[in-house]
Formats: C-alpha cells, structure tokens, sequence
C-alpha cells in the first residue's frame, strides 16, 4: 500500500517546512513543492497536510514572514507552482497513455460522506478504531497539554489541524478503509503524534512521571505488537471486528501455537 511512501513524504514535508519558517529562502520553497507535489500524486487527500503550517511554523509571526516572502514575488509563486503541477500531471500523462483519457475516475461510486462523517467510530472503535489497535497514539496526546501551556498558537494550530484530518477521513465512505490492521490511513500523519510524544517528555518534571510515562509507553507497543501477530494469523480479523470477539480473544498469543482460534467463525465464508 501506499502510506509507508506518503508517510516518509509528509516527514520530509515537515521536515523542510520547519526550516523555510525558520529561514525562508527560494531554494526550501521549491523542494516543498516538490514534495508537496508528490504527496498529492500519491494520494490526493493528502494534500490536507498543508493546514498543518501554521502549527509548524512554530509562531504567528512567523507564519505571516513566510507567507509573505512566498507571496511577494510573483516569478516564485508561478514557477513553484509549476513545479507541483507538472509532478502531480504525471498521473494524467499515464492516464492518457493506458485509456486516451486524461481523467479516469478510478473510484466510480466510493466517495466522501461529508453529512455522514465516523469521527468516534474511527478512533475508539473495535472494528478499526486508531486508538485501540494503535494505543502509544492516546499516549502521545498528553502532549496537548505541554503545548496548551508553553504556545498557545501551537496548540490550537495543531489541535485544529487533527480536527480537520480526523473529520475529513472519517467522512469516506468506507471509513474503515477496508481490510487492514487499524487505521492505516493514519500512517502518513505519525510524525506529528511523534512531535505530540516529544512535548509528552518534555513535560516531566518527576522520576514518578518518568516511570509513569515509559510504562505506558512500554505497555501499549507491547499491546499494539501482540495485535499485530494476532493479525497475522487472523486471530484479529482485518475488517469485522466488534467488542465481543476483540476482548474474547484480547492478547491470547498462547492459543496461537495450539492452533486454536477464538475468533473463527469470523472467517467462514470471508477469506
């Protein structure tokens, strides 16, 4: 699948758009168009990750320095914008060659529920909520806090960014994006609930909260890893997960090796 490439993209993206607000130069703008242009010919949703500048540019002030010496000089906006459209045409080039259209919808009838949207079931859900196949995530939001209290600005930045993303991908239809394991629409956004686990640490100020910290942490990728393995031999079923069937068969690795499934009568008549 795709989000493994997405994800390494959307970190660069950051990556190098924390440098440009930090020092604005000709040269970063055209290496975020370009990766912004390869972003969306990867996956055109993510093309969300724009809203995420204000928060990574740290402040207010420097987001409007930014945009400003982006904006004043027209010969830059034209030809960056070049840039990123002639990398995103590379889908409509291939289009016409395989069809003779520059369009195909590849789609058909799958589209966003804008009025339908699954917000609570595409975090908490059993069936594939983030937090519960993903946990350290839940672990990285008390970085909320570290940022309520040291930059404001950052924190409603970020805080509306999230929003936004977790609104718009709980809005297709298929909200559970089909067979995987958890959320996988999720993966191209972890570095930022990697920088949210960073202001976590950055926030302790006791050994008490140390150890509280990475037992936590310890305990959820222990969860998320015995899940994964669960997954592998369909002890975890990739798309008809409910509560009944996820604590029945909640981290017992033991039934695995006696070949023994909990979960089976998921299977008949699915794989």
């Amino acid at each position: 699948m795709s989000h493994v490439y997405s994800f390494a993209f959307i970190t660069c993206f950051v990556f190098y758009s924390k440098k440009y607000f930090e020092h604005p130069s000709v040269k970063l703008i055209f290496v975020i168009s370009c990766l912004l242009g390869i972003i969306v010919l990867i996956r055109p949703v993510n093309g969300i990750v724009l809203f995420s500048l204000p928060f990574i540019a740290n402040y207010f002030k420097k987001f409007k320095q930014g945009v400003f010496f982006f904006l004043k000089k027209y010969w830059l906006v034209f030809i960056s914008s070049a840039v990123f459209l002639s990398i995103v045409s590379i889908q409509f080039v291939i289009y016409k060659i395989q069809t003779g259209y520059f369009f195909i919808d590849s789609y058909g009838s799958e589209t966003f529920n804008w009025f339908g949207s699954h917000p609570v079931d595409f975090l908490m859900s059993y069936k594939k909520g983030f937090f519960i196949y993903t946990p350290v995530m839940l672990v990285s939001l008390f970085g909320f806090k570290f940022l309520y209290k040291n930059n404001r600005f950052e924190f409603y930045c970020l805080s509306s960014f999230l929003l936004i993303l977790i609104y718009v991908l709980s809005s297709w239809w298929n909200w559970w994006y089909g067979g995987s394991f958890g959320t996988r629409v999720m993966i191209e956004y972890y570095c930022f609930f990697a920088i949210l686990l960073l202001f976590t640490m950055q926030a302790i100020k006791t050994r008490i909260q140390t150890i509280v910290l990475s037992s936590a942490l310890i305990l959820t990728i222990f969860i998320c890893q015995i899940q994964m393995y669960q997954y592998r031999y369909y002890h975890i079923h990739w798309e008809n997960m409910d509560k009944e069937h996820y604590w029945r068969n909640f981290l017992r690795i033991d039934l695995i090796g006696k070949g023994i499934n909990l979960n089976k009568d998921l299977l008949e008549n699915k794989l």
